[in-house]
Formats: C-alpha cells, structure tokens, sequence
C-alpha cells in the first residue's frame, strides 16, 4: 500500500521529495525515543476526560469515543476535539500511530479534526502511520483526509522520507529512483 501511497502522491503532483515553502516542521516516532508506540505521556492534571478520549482513540475503542463524544455540549465537544496530551500529540495521531483506521476515519469524515495538526517536535498524523507503517492509514490520511505530505518537521523530514528511514523502505525499493529522490532531497 505505501507503493499505491507513493503513486497517490506522484499522480497528483505532489512534490514526493518534500522540498517546499512550507515552515519547517518536526517528526520522531514518538516523543519518548519511538518506542512506547503512541503512548505518549498524558499530564495528570489534565481534564480526565480529555484523557479517557485520547486512551481510547489510541487503543481503537471507537465506541467508548464515540460516546463521551456524544455526552458532551457543543463547546465541550469543540474542547474535546482539540485535546492533546503532555507532548502535543492529538487523539488522531494516536489512532494512526496505533492504526486504528476506523477511529481515525471518525475523527476525519465526522469529526472533521486537523489531519495536519503538529505535536510538540511537529509530527503529524501521517508521519506517525508513516514511522509505524501504518499502511491503510496512511492511504486514508493521504487520498481521504487531505494530509499534506509536504509538511517537514523539525528535522526537516517529510513523511516519505520518515516511512523510509524507519524500516519500511521495503515497501519503496519497486518505485522507480523515487527512494533516491526522497533520500536526496533530506
């Protein structure tokens, strides 16, 4: 899939080598190292159900969301969709670390959250399925949900290039000199 995620991108006349005027923007697989996953640390005196909410979008509870989603008022629920935990990282970037496509597609279609909201080293969404190879959420993120596949972080890494360099670059080797122009290009 991250072959049909690459000619996605080539088809549509996305500049795969990540060189753009956009700021620059940051990734690593996660905050502590890469290692926990997505479980990102969550500042205890953060609003509980703020917490609950990004627990359960990481751990692919759509339904335990979805409720404490519908118990809120309209000003809460705005609140609850911006929430991010201790490291800035969103109950999206949680689900498409974690590849819970169907909780990330809620957040997307219904939810309608940022698929390019940045955490605190300004990883998005894409650059976590993409660390993760999460392939059937990145090719949602990247056909369904706008994910700007431009966005550098702060290392100046796009997220081609971090699906590359994090031991998915199996899936690049068939593509045409494109794992080249990614590597160059960073």
């Amino acid at each position: 899939m991250l072959n049909s995620f690459i000619r996605t991108l080539s088809n549509n006349g996305v500049n795969i080598n990540g060189n753009s005027n956009t700021r620059s923007r940051s990734h690593s697989g996660s905050s502590n190292g890469g290692s926990s996953h997505g479980r990102s640390s969550i500042k205890p005196e953060e609003n509980k159900l703020h917490t609950k909410f990004i627990e359960a979008c990481r751990d692919g509870e759509l339904s335990a969301a979805q409720t404490m989603y519908s118990d809120l008022s309209d000003s809460q629920r705005q609140e609850l969709i911006r929430c991010r935990d201790a490291n800035g990282v969103t109950p999206l970037m949680h689900a498409a670390t974690n590849g819970r496509l169907e909780v990330a597609k809620w957040l997307v279609k219904t939810l309608r959250v940022d698929t390019n909201a940045q955490d605190l080293d300004g990883a998005t969404a894409l650059m976590r399925a993409a660390y993760w190879a999460q392939e059937e959420v990145i090719q949602f993120l990247v056909e369904e949900g706008q994910a700007d596949c431009s966005i550098k972080n702060k290392r100046g890494k796009c997220a081609l290039h971090i699906a590359y360099t994090s031991g998915t670059r199996s899936y690049l080797s068939d593509k045409m000199n494109l794992t080249n122009a990614v590597v160059a290009g960073h």
